[in-house]
């Protein structure tokens, strides 16, 4: 997987991308700053992570994680929203700027087809 960041002006960004749902595991997790973002089948979770529901479809599982990470914002918030071209992506955008906008930003998702960039590295901007 890539371990890159992109710096747009002086707040950072990553993404997550589903690119393949059938490739999604339960319990493989997402973790942005001080929050873990659990992938679910099955309604249950590891305590204390926060569950994402693995959707019918791309798309509708990269809705159900933005729709976690917006309830559930990291301690150093991010905004998630769709990519504009491609509904399977996720944009994550530092809503600090500099060093403010520095955040832990891993994944344990290890289909080759799903891709989290930066990989072990940190949103910084």
């Amino acid at each position: 997987m890539p371990s890159w960041i992109q710096h747009f002006g002086s707040k950072a960004q990553g993404a997550v991308r589903v690119g393949s749902n059938a490739g999604l595991a339960d319990g493989e997790v997402i973790v942005i700053g001080n929050k873990t973002f659990e992938w679910d089948n099955n309604a249950a979770v590891t305590p204390g992570n926060i569950l994402v529901t693995i959707g019918a479809s791309e798309a509708a599982s990269i809705t159900n994680l933005i729709a976690a990470i917006t309830a559930n914002p990291p301690s150093v918030p991010v905004s998630a929203h769709v990519d504009a071209i491609d509904n399977k992506v996720a944009r994550l955008v530092a809503t600090a700027i500099g060093a403010l906008s520095n955040v832990v930003f891993t994944t344990t998702m290890a289909n080759p087809a799903n891709i989290i960039a930066p990989t072990g590295g940190n949103l910084s901007g």
